[in-house]
């Protein structure tokens, strides 16, 4: 090793013992954030106090079965402009059964716009016929089934709402030991659209910060930029992009074309992590510690694709979602979207083996790589496990209502990309190192004839012997004539 790269290297160790304070800063600061953040959901449970007579009189319904099985009313009347959807959900619970796992319940629902004497405003749906079906399970004494949407409004337009939901398979129920039926109202919780908001101008803040240190430091550096530095520099600036505030929870909002903009921003975010990351382990596995370029227009080619099939995917999804804002990845029947679940869980597979092959050869050699390439190995693997985590589990979705995930995809990106500018800073003595470099391989060229300026010459022929000297007349004297020269 020469001194040059000793000195850089003795540098860079050093600059590495702030990392993990950085990094114990920020993780604990989206920790925190996400420990604090307010419920994703709202859960609302009012029965009306007396029976909704004109209502009842409408669909045919007795006031004596008022509040009673099989006739359910539910009202809601709590409502905001931050309120985008309202789901009507119910939660069967079962005597310990292990032979129940489907529960389906036939019921007739129907939903009202009314005023506050529970007149009607508006008929949203009357007596509308559905089949819902329960997944059931779990020990102890009681087995509670997962909740389902029973009717659901996405597009609220008014301040009060009833709900009248009439069971028909009551008898089967009860032959299948269901001993009680939850029903709530569930909306988006608007505080934490609030706090999500704030945090999502910090992040957006930070990032504008980190992108316009980073730039400035490596404009700094004349040359000898590497992939790495370039692709970071481009990371740094889609975070913006990422954090931006402006379109906030845009899936709920009902606004398709916001949704798909930041579908895409999701995704290219996603791309831009394989390209490193497959970049980053083909380089250190080589011999020469230099990817050949076959290898790195595979991985772009690679990191494009995905691009394009996430972004597909999340798109589809959030139009269903826009319908059923519960669906979900796993879930979601739609034919293309489960083209797509397939592909990603594809793309984790390939991704974890992929990733296995190349730590294999690289682990051995770890304590030989430079101290860039080992924390950027360390800190990126870590980054990995996350995101493919975030896949996995359909935390990339446009929509997702598990509040903490969300705060964590947001954070730990922005965590993750900022400790990587600080890894590819270009520190005082390598700027230094490269500039000695670039002039050692790039010397000033020779002067060539070219730049000689003849016009300033006192030079002249025999015809003009006034400008040379006395000793000069002499040699001009002893030249050839050309008329003397004989062939």
């Amino acid at each position: 090793m020469s001194t040059i790269d000793f000195q850089e290297e003795a540098l860079g160790k050093s600059r590495n013992k702030y990392l993990w304070f950085i990094l114990l800063l920020l993780g604990g600061g989206i920790l925190f954030a996400g420990y604090f953040s307010p419920s994703t959901l709202k859960i609302q449970n009012k029965v009306p106090q007396e029976c909704p007579k004109g209502i009842y009189t409408t669909l045919g319904y007795d006031c004596e079965s008022f509040n009673t099985f099989p006739i359910f009313t539910m009202e809601i009347d709590t409502i905001n402009s931050a309120n985008q959807f309202i789901v009507l959900q119910a939660i069967p619970t079962l005597e310990k059964n292990p032979k129940v796992e489907n529960l389906t319940i036939e019921i007739e629902a129907s939903a009202f716009v009314v005023g506050q004497n529970h007149n009607i405003l508006k008929v949203i749906s009357r007596k509308l016929n559905k089949i819902v079906s329960f997944e059931c399970e779990g020990e102890g004494d009681y087995q509670k089934c997962e909740p389902n949407s029973l009717m659901e409004i996405t597009e609220i337009d008014d301040s009060h709402y009833l709900f009248v939901v009439k069971i028909f398979n009551g008898k089967q129920l009860e032959d299948e030991k269901v001993t009680d039926i939850v029903l709530a109202f569930v909306s988006f919780n608007p505080n934490f659209q609030q706090y999500f908001n704030y945090l999502k101008w910090v992040l957006f803040i930070f990032a504008i910060m980190n992108f316009i240190i980073y730039q400035v430091k490596l404009w700094k550096l004349p040359s000898y930029r590497s992939d790495e530095q370039i692709h970071v520099r481009l990371m740094a600036l889609m975070l913006i992009f990422f954090n931006e505030p402006f379109i906030q929870y845009s899936t709920i909002t009902g606004h398709f074309i916001y949704t798909t903009i930041s579908v895409i921003i999701v995704s290219a975010q996603s791309a831009l992590l394989t390209l490193f990351w497959f970049s980053l382990l083909e380089r250190l596995a080589s011999l020469n510690n230099k990817a050949p370029d076959a290898i790195k227009l595979y991985v772009k080619v690679l990191a494009f694709i995905h691009f394009l099939m996430s972004s597909f995917a999340y798109t589809t999804l959030a139009s269903d979602q826009l319908q059923n804002p519960f669906v979900d990845l796993q879930h979601d029947i739609n034919p293309f979207t489960t083209m797509c679940r397939y592909y990603l869980y594809l793309f984790v597979f390939s991704a974890m083996i992929w990733s296995f092959t190349k730590m294999v050869q690289i682990i051995p050699k770890f304590k030989e790589l430079s101290w860039r390439d080992e924390v950027s190995f360390v800190f990126t693997f870590c980054y990995v496990v996350c995101y493919l985590f975030f896949i996995a589990t359909g935390s990339l979705q446009a929509m997702n209502l598990k509040g903490a995930r969300v705060i964590a995809l947001f954070g730990v990106t922005t965590m993750y990309t900022v400790i990587l500018s600080i890894i590819h800073y270009p520190f005082a003595q390598e700027i230094i190192n490269a500039e000695k470099k670039r002039k050692y391989e790039n010397p000033i060229p020779n002067v060539q004839y070219s730049d000689i300026n003849l016009d300033d010459m006192s030079i002249s022929d025999s015809k003009g012997k006034g400008n040379l000297k006395k000793g000069d007349e002499l040699k001009v004297d002893k030249t050839f004539d050309e008329d003397e020269v004989a062939i």
